[in-house]
């Protein structure tokens, strides 16, 4: 069973505007150096821990 088939009301929503918003972030971030890098990092390190609370067969899988 695939992460689509498990998700809670809203959750494809959220994950929609998820990868929306670190697309915006990698566009922002380009080129502006190590503060710029940390920040991503946090975000990062935030949806790790997000699929690492799915399970941890989903927290392997990051980053793909």
């Amino acid at each position: 069973m695939g992460l689509v088939d498990r998700a809670g009301p809203g959750i494809e929503e959220q994950a929609d505007r998820v990868a929306e918003a670190a697309c915006e972030l990698a566009d922002a971030a380009a080129g502006s150096g190590c503060a710029a890098a940390d920040d991503v990092l946090v975000a990062i390190d935030t949806l790790s821990a997000a699929l690492a609370q799915i399970g941890p067969e989903w927290a392997r899988h990051w980053p793909r």
